[in-house]
This record gives C-alpha cells, structure tokens and sequence, in this order.
C-alpha cells in the first residue's frame, strides 16, 4: 500500500527559457492509505514523481514561484515506457489546469485538499478580479506630497543659486553639488520610492517591485555623485574630513541605504529566496525602509543648519534673508517627510493583494508549513 508523503521543494533553472521553474517533489511511501484508483493513470517514475511547473501568472512571482503565462504540469520522465501514448519526450504534458496542490491523489486526502482546491476552483470561477479602487484621499496626499518634495528640490537650487554662487563641478562650487544631489537622491526620490506600493495598487507586483528598486538605484547613482563631490572639495581646500555630526550621520545613512537596496534586491528580485524567508524578513524591510528615509531628512536638516552656521555665523540671528529661506527649507523637508510617513502608515491605504497573490499564498503556505487557509 502506498501514500503521498509531505512534498519537498525544488527549483531548476531552464537553459532553454531562461526562467526558473519551481514545485514541489511528492514521495511515495509503503504504508496506507492507498492511491485512489483514478490516480493511477497517472505516468509514474518509479517511487518519485516531480511536477514542473512552467508558468501562470506573470505578476505573482514574488511569491518565489517563478509563474509566467499559462499554467500547465508534467511529470518529468525516468523512462520512456512510463509516458502514454509511448512519447519518449520530457516536454511537458498538458494536464489539469488545477495544480497537484489541489489533487486529493496527490495529498492523499489531508485535511487541507478540499481547502486548496476550493481556493483555486473559486479563483478560477470568478475570473480576472477588478481592479480595487483607491482609497478616496489617497490620491491627494500623494499629490500634497510630490508638490512638497518638488519644492524642496526647487528651493533648495534656489538657495545654492541665490546665496552661494550656483552649482559647478571643476571649481570652488564643487561643494554645492552636494547638499542638491542629496536632497534629490536621498530625500525626494528615496521617498518616491517608498510611495510606489501605494501609488500602483493594482499593476503587477512584479513591475511594481522593479520601479521601486529602479527609484532607489537612481537615488543611490545621485546620492554618490553628491558624496563624491563633497569629500572631492574638501581635498582641494585642504579641509578635514569625517568630524561633524552631519557627517557621521551621512556616512551611516548612505551605507544603511546600500545595504537594505543590496538585501532587498538579494531578497525579493533575484531569484533566490524562498518564499517563507522573504515573508520573515518582509517585515524588518519595510521598518528599516522608513527609518533609513527618516534618517536622511534628519541628515539633510544638521547639514542644513551647519552650512548656514559655518556662513553666516553671528547674522544668523538677525533674520538673514539666506537664514529665513533655509528655515523655510527645514520645514518643508519635515513636511515632505510626515506626509510620506503618513501614507505609508495608513493601514487601509496599503496595496491590496490580487485574488491570485492571495490564493497562492495561502496555498502554498498550507503546502510548506502546514497551516490551514482558514487560519489566514
């Protein structure tokens, strides 16, 4: 007598497509209960059966799924004689269009087969979800909050060009390249970034995930530049480097920034993670996300403060017209800061999970850990 044990993860990368397929490997074992009988006209490789999967949903592959198009299952051959019709060909063979998650011959009637097919019968009857609409204030908070990031940024060349000469790379306005390109790298765009899961609600969360790290790479290009040209300046005029809070605060926001962009990308765009690791650190990702932002509003207002100590020194009580531009500035970066915190915080306000992502991940859930869908 034989039953299907828990099944066993696996993963192969295909030469010919260059996508990476996953499934999971059911293994056979000599006890009871047996295999109902339809099961039987089913290939069988020996005591091991695989099925491939090639593809399904293009938007779902941040479940570490690898889904494509349109979902089909093989089992890959051990011998020729075990394929019908006497295909001695390891093409996949086009089967059920529910996957063996959802086959009681395949889970031998475990208490979660009725849960997982009627998960996936229910997806499929429904057909393609509609679109969720966005939460009605949404949309202007996030334009209240793009109209304060672009006047930062706008302001912020008002100041380099009014006050301190403008911006140029082979002179003494080398140092004002910085406090532009981290404002625009580090600040507007790291906070656009952030703003993309909440901004793009109902694309694929496979194109959703790409700009967002495509808008922290072009912040990260922009943030160097800036950091470059300040420690460039300082090496012309001879000027210490590395003793101010600022720039200690600087250093550690740029290296975090790196840091989490390298582990998310590692995490949750290279095929590599499973999907039980990128639910656990899913969670730490997003925290540090916010708090990396945080920090570098926090960074650009004691470099703020500090250049305009260092320049106007005692006139800084006086009102300064340059003074009350920039504290016009500091307010508008904590402005631009609280409105995008804001957003992201708001727990209704978060992107919905697609009908798809959200029966896949109960399922599979079921498969890897055990639980029940209902338990969700």
């Amino acid at each position: 007598m034989e039953r299907w044990a828990p099944w066993e993860p696996w993963r192969s990368l295909s030469v010919a497509t260059g996508r990476w397929h996953h499934g999971y490997t059911c293994l056979s074992t000599a006890s009871s209960p047996p295999i109902p009988p339809h099961c039987h006209s089913r290939p069988s490789v020996g005591r091991t059966s695989r099925f491939r999967m090639k593809s399904w949903h293009t938007g779902l592959s941040e479940l570490g799924l690898g889904f494509g198009d349109n979902q089909t299952w093989a089992e890959e051959p051990g011998n020729a004689s075990h394929w019908p019709l006497g295909l001695a060909s390891p093409s996949p063979i086009e089967t059920s269009p529910l996957p063996p998650a959802a086959d009681p011959c395949l889970l031998g009637g475990s208490r979660d087969t009725h849960a997982v097919t009627e998960s996936f019968s229910r997806l499929s009857m429904e057909g393609p979800a509609s679109p969720a609409p966005a939460p009605g204030a949404l949309p202007y908070y996030v334009a209240f909050s793009q109209l304060l990031g672009l006047t930062v940024v706008a302001m912020t060349g008002a100041w380099l060009g009014m006050y301190r000469g403008g911006i140029a790379w082979e002179s003494a306005l080398q140092f004002n390249v910085h406090p532009l390109c981290m404002v625009i790298g580090l600040v507007f765009l790291q906070g656009d970034a952030l703003l993309v899961y909440r901004v793009f609600r109902n694309e694929a969360k496979r194109t959703t995930k790409v700009l967002h790290g495509l808008l922290h790479v072009f912040a990260f290009v922009i943030a160097l530049v800036g950091l470059v040209a300040v420690f460039e300046h300082h090496r012309k005029k001879g000027y210490a480097d590395l003793y101010s809070l600022h720039s200690w605060c600087g250093i550690l926001v740029f290296a975090l920034f790196f840091a989490q962009w390298l582990v998310g990308f590692s995490f949750f765009l290279f095929p590599g993670a499973s999907f039980s690791l990128r639910s656990r650190y899913r969670p730490q990702h997003v925290f540090f996300g916010a708090a990396i932002f945080l920090l570098s509003v926090a960074t650009a207002l004691l470099g703020l403060k500090e250049a305009l100590l260092f320049e106007l020194g005692t006139k800084y009580s006086t009102f300064e017209p340059e003074g009350v531009l920039a504290n016009v500035l500091g307010l508008l970066l904590a402005a631009f800061a609280t409105v995008v915190l804001y957003i992201l915080t708001r727990a209704d306000w978060k992107r919905p999970l697609q009908a798809e992502e959200q029966a896949l991940s109960m399922d599979f859930k079921t498969l890897t850990e055990g639980d029940s869908p209902s338990s969700q």
